[in-house]
């Protein structure tokens, strides 16, 4: 039985979105091709961040799915698409991560992991042609969450108030790291959007990682982290990409 009670909000999204993309292709069975084309398109998700890490480029990954996709049996004339066994099996993985994370919910890394699991399914295969395994991908989210906690159905969002959580609390000794994570955040998105002809939104991002990187040293001074944004801004500066590097 689905506990949608146990899943973030943008863990519900996509599952709501998998069965969306059956619907369209008319497919009658929800499997895991379409979870993952669902994570996959979750612009401000986990995922993109994880597959720019990974080196892998979104439009292409798409292609891919949709080629999967078009393999997958048509049926027409049918009022609602079901989940298979195979996608069941995912969702009770997805939660098995959770655990090993000791999180409380099941976020979208979780789906993300528990589908690269799956090596027999076809999306599970996708993934790992495209250099997305189980263990690349949990090194890649090492980078992205830090060793954050999904405590709650939102974690997404608090992530993105790294930096409304630095400026509230300049005391705090977490202060400099929030402010940093911020900036890396940005930074993963120069990349992202880059490699999605987005310019303007990889320009954006940019000037506002160096803003952040900028204030660390400014405030924090003494703290290691003002080391490590000086390094994050040398790496923007010179345009390296910042995703794989392992620094975060």
């Amino acid at each position: 039985m689905l506990r949608f009670e146990k899943m973030t909000v943008k863990a519900q999204e996509a599952v709501q979105s998998a069965q969306e993309a059956a619907a369209q292709h008319e497919n009658q069975q929800i499997e895991p091709i379409h979870l993952l084309a669902a994570l996959v398109a979750q612009a401000d998700g986990v995922v993109p961040p994880l597959l720019a890490r990974l080196g892998i480029r979104t439009e292409a990954l798409t292609q891919e799915i949709e080629r999967e996709l078009g393999r997958l049996p048509k049926v027409q004339g049918f009022a609602q698409q079901h989940m298979g066994r195979s996608l069941n099996d995912v969702l009770e993985q997805a939660f098995k991560e959770a655990d090993s994370f000791k999180d409380e919910f099941v976020s979208t890394e979780h789906l993300f992991l528990a589908i690269a699991k799956r090596d027999r399914d076809p999306a599970g295969q996708l993934l790992k042609r495209q250099g997305a395994s189980h263990e690349a991908i949990l090194q890649a989210l090492a980078g992205v969450r830090g060793n954050q906690r999904v405590t709650s159905q939102n974690p997404e969002a608090t992530y993105a108030s790294l930096e409304k959580y630095a400026r509230d609390h300049p005391q705090s000794p977490k202060a400099p790291e929030a402010l940093y994570k911020a900036a890396w955040r940005q930074a993963a998105l120069v990349e992202i959007y880059k490699t999605e002809g987005e310019a303007d939104r990889s320009a954006h991002a940019k000037s506002k990682a160096l803003d952040l990187a900028a204030r660390i040293p400014a405030q924090f001074p003494q703290s290691d982290w003002a080391t490590r944004a000086l390094t994050l801004t040398y790496m923007l500066q010179q345009n390296i990409p910042t995703y794989g590097s392992g620094r975060e």
